[in-house]
């Protein structure tokens, strides 16, 4: 559940940036006539809603904004603390603005409120798709200035001060000192600070070093589909030869084509407007290109395709297919260039010749071209 609720206080003046506010206090909150759910906040909610701060839960920052409003943020939260103890426990913040206008507000007591914006049911979706973190917790993801507060009667704030701005005071130490408050700040709080920050720095390592590893094994998994996806359709064109549906030069082509479309992540194409490709089924403005090669190849007749009895598949296109002398010259040409480079003592002319003689062709006249 996420609600608004807001501290019924002035708003301290500047010092070094900062202004510190009153946040929330302990209590049961529902006021008649008000819309939504009432609402109660203790010390172990204050303690949750600082700690998943400091986690970096909705980031390092929070942002405050102007009535609730979207599009109207004007500054960040930068440091939250718990001031007091049990039912005494109070929420309290030091935020920046970015907005010169909201300081003139501020400073002329124009603007005087807070209300926090908390969302009682987080789920952080990188740790619980990384992790498997899924755990709701309470957290402030923004803070409002307003004039129209929830949570009445909070204190006037104080100024802040440089040491408070770097040490937030601790919860009552129980001596009776100011009511309850401590003075100043023990020095356990910046290391509590410092083991807070280094907690968090080795939690962002670890995220950045699982991101990595899933984005290995999402690429993985991509490898291993074109594979899979190529095997199979490699399978159903060699289907459609054995069917006679197409030739030996066809088949290898549309083999290669297979190929380079699959492995280049390139079989679909987005279309500008939606299509019905056929009855039954209904309009898509995504096409699988190759899925509809091979589903009309289907639709071919079983034995049209032209072939010998001994022919079969290779990996390259067959030139001998076609009809004429000179298909079966480059073909002869092609073959006597394999042979030489593979055996650098063997004469291309004499290759060639044997090639020709293989294919049914005389010897090659002095005026004969060959395209080395």
């Amino acid at each position: 559940m996420k609600v608004f609720l807001g501290s019924s206080k002035a708003i301290g003046a500047v010092q070094d940036g900062l202004r510190k506010v009153q946040i929330l206090r302990c209590g049961s909150w529902d006021y008649p006539g008000i819309e939504g759910d009432g609402f109660d906040i203790d010390e172990s909610k204050i303690d949750q809603i600082v700690a998943n701060f400091a986690a970096g839960e909705k980031g390092p920052e929070v942002p405050t904004n102007l009535d609730h409003s979207d599009g109207s943020d004007n500054g960040w939260v930068k440091q939250l603390w718990r001031e007091g103890a049990g039912a005494e426990s109070e929420l309290w913040g030091a935020f920046e603005t970015t907005d010169p206008e909201i300081d003139k507000q501020l400073d002329s007591g124009s603007l005087k409120y807070s209300s926090a914006e908390l969302d009682f049911a987080w789920v952080n979706p990188e740790a619980c798709r990384t992790h498997g973190d899924c755990e709701p917790r309470i957290v402030l993801e923004g803070l409002a200035l307003t004039n129209r507060p929830y949570i009445k009667g909070m204190k006037p704030v104080a100024l802040v001060s440089l040491s408070e701005r770097t040490s937030p005071r601790e919860p009552s130490c129980g001596c009776g000192c100011d009511g309850g408050r401590k003075k100043s700040m023990p020095e356990t709080t910046t290391e509590t600070q410092v083991d807070l920050s280094a907690e968090l720095a080795e939690e962002r390592r670890l995220r950045e070093q699982s991101d990595r590893r899933f984005a290995e094994l999402e690429q993985s998994l991509k490898a291993e589909r074109r594979r899979t996806r190529l095997t199979e359709t490699q399978a159903k064109i060699k289907d459609l030869f054995s069917k006679k549906k197409l030739s030996p030069a066809l088949c290898n082509k549309i083999t290669k084509l297979s190929e380079v479309l699959i492995n280049g992540d390139a079989t679909k194409v987005k279309l500008s407007a939606k299509v019905k490709l056929a009855e039954g089924q209904g309009e898509t403005d995504e096409l699988d290109i190759l899925d509809e090669v091979i589903d009309l190849l289907q639709q071919v007749p079983d034995g049209l395709a032209k072939m010998d009895g001994d022919a079969e598949l290779t990996e390259d296109d067959s030139d001998e297919d076609e009809k004429g002398p000179d298909a079966k010259m480059k073909a002869a040409e092609k073959a006597a260039i394999e042979r030489v480079s593979k055996d650098p003592k063997v004469k291309f002319s004499d290759a060639y010749a044997q090639e020709l003689k293989s294919r049914g062709i005389g010897a090659v006249t002095q005026n004969t071209k060959v395209n080395r």
